[in-house]
């Protein structure tokens, strides 16, 4: 790959690089790691669709009709705007779109700077408070009453459901590649993403007899001392290229958004991998398997 981009770099300023995508997450239990995760895939499935088959119908659709009016001037030039013609062309532009699976609801769910789980989880660690709180918090964000026919209706977002069984700290996305039941209890702890203040205090200089590895926490390490870390070493985030401001989802978001807008100004080919059976046996093809893919 780099013998690849230094020959390209003499004609283009561009690079080649190959995007291996983690796959589909389903985890027993499944917890935030998963969540972000299939956030990442339907993300990827969504610029799929809109690369591969919303932007190949919208051309084939221009396309088409310039073409029968070109063929159209050679058979008849002074009918081509017939009404045989006309109702031909419209014909075309009204053809039936492609089908497949459009996710953008599972992506406003799960991101959607409005009401979504990773927002909401944000501001429920804003609040210091629980998995039980959050869980609720996102099943009354997404349900609300309906007035019809003077009867009171529960209507709640397609793509969020119970988990099965039902548990207070558990919910279920329908994603595309099927229903994930996750488990909240340790959501807020995994997105605050902070280092135990007992984990610095193993590495203080003073008691610490690996001296040389106190330098991984360095900085934190002069904070605590200066009595600017907090209880619990919330201020002091594990990743260390995060600001220490910002949380888990945060800094997921913004890496998820720096990938999408180099994706956008790439020219793409994809490499669809199926997965031939669903327990991994070797040299085992199942129809129904790969249909559903």
């Amino acid at each position: 790959m780099a013998a690849l981009n230094d020959a390209v770099r003499h004609a283009t300023d561009g690079f080649v690089g190959i995007l291996d995508m983690f796959g589909f997450e389903d985890a027993a239990p499944s917890r935030l790691e998963q969540l972000c995760a299939n956030l990442c895939a339907e993300t990827m499935q969504h610029f799929y669709n809109t690369h591969v088959f919303k932007s190949s119908t919208e051309s084939c659709r221009e396309e088409v009709p310039a073409c029968l009016i070109y063929v159209a001037c050679l058979a008849d030039p002074y009918r081509v705007h017939s009404p045989c013609t006309v109702h031909m062309l419209q014909g075309v532009r009204g053809a039936p779109e492609l089908d497949y699976v459009d996710n953008v609801p599972c992506i406003d769910l799960v991101s959607s700077l409005r009401g979504g789980l990773l927002h909401a989880l944000d501001q429920e660690c804003a609040a210091r408070g629980d998995a039980d709180s959050y869980v609720a918090r996102i099943k009354h964000a997404h349900r609300y009453l309906s007035a019809r026919a003077d009867t009171l209706l529960v209507l709640g977002h397609p793509r969020l459901c119970e988990a099965r069984p039902p548990h207070a700290r558990r919910f279920a996305v329908r994603h595309y590649a099927g229903e994930v039941s996750y488990d909240a209890a340790d959501f807020l702890e995994a997105n605050r993403d902070a280092v135990p203040a007992d984990l610095l205090a193993a590495f203080d200089s003073s008691t610490c007899e690996f001296g040389f590895a106190t330098h991984l926490f360095g900085a934190e390490l002069k904070a605590r001392a200066a009595g600017s870390g907090g209880e619990g070493g919330g201020f002091f985030r594990a990743s260390p290229t995060a600001a220490p401001d910002s949380t888990f989802t945060q800094d997921f978001h913004t890496r998820l958004d720096n990938l999408l807008r180099t994706l956008v100004h790439a020219r793409p080919h994809f490499v669809r991998c199926l997965r031939a059976n669903s327990t991994e046996t070797p040299m085992l093809f199942e129809r129904a398997t790969v249909a559903k893919q």
